[in-house]
């Protein structure tokens, strides 16, 4: 199950986020002994969205209740629909040339250096290093990827350079594990080019999402 904003063009952010977190923890303090017993096995941030596994449909349909009686905070505008409902996210790839700098710190460079550019929501889901760079295969929401379609064309400006944010094939989403993810496995091609191209593989095992409920 996912909370996500009423307007699925927009996302929540992790401070968002948090809040819900809180205000279940809350919900569940007010209940007497004996009543609903919520059981979650696991919470957590991803692509603007709080995603919750739910252990029973007792549960699912407590929080659904809880939401529609009390907001998690004044003007709060909130869904809570299931997993496989939520849009499904764009895959890009990036050819990042130069030191092997951590994802995270090239992804809040990227926003720095484009304004209007957010990546906050974005999620870096593998990376392939070369001597002369590296690839970054990044999960992102539609609107993330038309604003920056809009804004630079999809060639952000990185450190001194600009880089080519290009599509992959389409992220797979079915049955229980509505929010798993196929990752394709990077290769470096060989040869003279400077810019590595992903070639479709094996998927990478570590890199898939846990299934939720719903």
């Amino acid at each position: 199950m996912a909370f996500v904003h009423e307007d699925l063009e927009c996302t929540l952010s992790e401070e968002e986020t948090g809040q819900i977190k809180t205000w279940i923890l809350d919900r569940i303090n007010t209940l007497s002994i004996g009543a609903v017993s919520p059981k979650f096995t696991e919470c957590r941030h991803r692509g603007g969205a709080l995603l919750i596994t739910c252990a029973d449909q007792v549960s699912v349909d407590w929080l659904r209740t809880e939401l529609g009686r009390v907001a998690p905070w004044k003007g709060a505008k909130l869904r809570f629909l299931e997993a496989k409902d939520l849009p499904k996210p764009v895959r890009a790839h990036a050819w990042i040339s130069g030191a092997h700098v951590e994802p995270v710190k090239i992804l809040k460079k990227i926003e720095i250096q484009n304004a209007g550019v957010v990546t906050s929501s974005w999620r870096v889901v593998d990376r392939k290093e070369d001597p002369k760079g590296q690839i970054l295969i990044v999960l992102m929401d539609q609107t993330s990827w038309d604003k920056m379609g809009a804004i630079c064309n999809h060639n952000p400006y990185v450190n001194f350079t600009r880089v080519t944010f290009k599509l992959l094939s389409k992220t797979k989403v079915g049955g229980e594990e509505a929010t798993s993810m196929e990752c394709e496995e990077t290769t470096v091609a060989e040869g003279p080019s400077e810019e590595p191209q992903p070639t479709t593989s094996s998927i990478a095992p570590q890199l898939v999402g846990t299934g939720l409920n719903g």
